[in-house]
């Protein structure tokens, strides 16, 4: 844990945004106002909190955590059809004319309007993460908290995937080892969704209508060069390039297939078939390609951001970019994520390169600290008013200044 003077201001705050992104690099922020929580979306915690969510443990029954992750499934896919159902009878929602809503765009505004969804909210401002990290809220001093927290994730290169040091290769470590951030517009996020549901769909068609040439486990080049047409069919009808979304370890597994039969250095040609009876078995059993947005599970270690629509003045004000939770029944990042590694509580120049390669950071800053913090923020014009800049907001805020300044 990194440690030096305790973040006592907004300068001090300041200090460690800027001697952490050196090269010009840039970040996203998110303000959390108490550290003991990892980040995850409204929806999370809503099934969290009705007991929907279970830390797996040797004593779970697994009939009853297959039923409980259906049942948070099905309430996800409830509470967003009910709303695309019911919104539109609200005139306050119509914000934008000649624009058909997406489903991500419906779940950015189910979001503003305070619904649970699987939408995590940043923001290319580390002075507004700050504004939410110190935002005043009675019960936190009342619990046993001590800090509350800004996490910064640096826009990161893309790891990729070694394959001159592959010795056990599975899906998970695939998955693993391709890493970093990607921004999308719900359109083309909603787009990118779409052809890799569509693809998956052509795959499991082509199984089913080539039974045997899956079966025979001597036929491990005609299998996989089946399967390598299909996928080769399909890209080309598509819009590829950079779309990196997976919704199953199978249509991950496709990209980086064709690379591994021919360059991975494979121990034995059974390890070889062993990964690809994986990856075929992964295909069967996985029902996600005809899941709707609200519950569809991204396989992938990308974080996902969509850059909203202008539908508000606050996303403007609070330069609000939405993370694309990979799945509405995981974290983002839990709690566990975050260690002396990549866990600030003071400011001054770090040490050695090692903090540079962190893909995630949690400043800490001390609840004594606060309230101000929070009163240089509101010098600096980082005000309720302009995070929240509706009517309803600015006469409570006109009131409390007019009172501070003249009582």
């Amino acid at each position: 844990m990194m440690s030096h003077k305790e973040i006592s201001s907004v300068g001090d705050f300041l200090n460690i945004i800027n001697s952490t992104l050196i090269n010009n690099r840039i970040a996203l922020f998110r303000g959390q106002r108490d550290s003991r929580y990892g980040i995850n979306s409204s929806m999370y915690r809503l099934l969290d909190r009705n007991h929907l969510i279970k830390s797996k443990t040797d004593d779970d029954d697994d009939d009853d955590d297959e039923i409980n992750h259906a049942k948070a499934l099905f309430i996800a896919r409830k509470i967003h059809s009910d709303f695309i159902d019911n919104y539109q009878a609200y005139p306050d929602v119509k914000m934008l004319k000649d624009y058909t809503l997406n489903d991500i765009d419906v779940q950015i505004i189910a979001q503003h309007y305070g619904l649970s969804t699987r939408l995590i909210d940043w923001s290319k401002s580390p002075l507004v993460a700050l504004y939410f990290a110190t935002e005043p809220y009675k019960e936190l001093y009342q619990s046993n908290a001590e800090f509350c927290s800004v996490f910064m994730l640096p826009q990161p290169s893309n790891l990729g995937v070694d394959l001159d040091k592959i010795k056990h290769l599975s899906l998970n470590y695939l998955r693993s080892k391709t890493r970093g951030c990607l921004n999308f517009t719900s359109k083309n996020l909603m787009k990118a969704i779409h052809d890799e549901q569509e693809l998956h769909k052509l795959i499991i068609l082509t199984e089913n209508n080539n039974p045997h040439a899956m079966d025979d486990i001597n036929s491990f080049d005609r299998k996989s060069n089946l399967l390598l047409k299909v996928y080769n069919d399909t890209t080309n009808k598509r819009d590829f390039s950079g779309n990196q979304i997976r919704i199953s370890p199978f249509g991950y597994a496709m990209e980086i297939l064709m690379e591994i039969i021919q360059h991975a250095d494979f121990p034995d040609f059974r390890t070889k078939e062993k990964f690809f009876e994986e990856y075929i078995n992964y295909s069967r059993q996985s029902s996600n390609f005809t899941r709707d947005i609200s519950t569809i599970e991204l396989i992938s270690s990308m974080t996902y951001f969509v850059d909203p629509l202008p539908l508000s003045g606050r996303l403007k004000n609070q330069q609000g970019v939405l993370q694309f939770s990979n799945s509405v029944t995981k974290e983002a990042f839990p709690i566990s994520h975050f260690n002396e590694k990549n866990i600030i509580r003071g400011w001054g120049e770090p040490s050695d390169n090692s903090l540079m390669e962190e893909e995630i950071f949690r400043i800490d800053i001390p609840l004594s600290n606060v309230n101000k913090i929070h009163q240089e923020l509101a010098r600096f014009g980082i005000t309720r008013d302009f995070i929240y800049p509706e009517l309803n907001v600015f006469t409570k805020t006109l009131e409390q200044r007019v009172i501070n300044k003249y009582k």
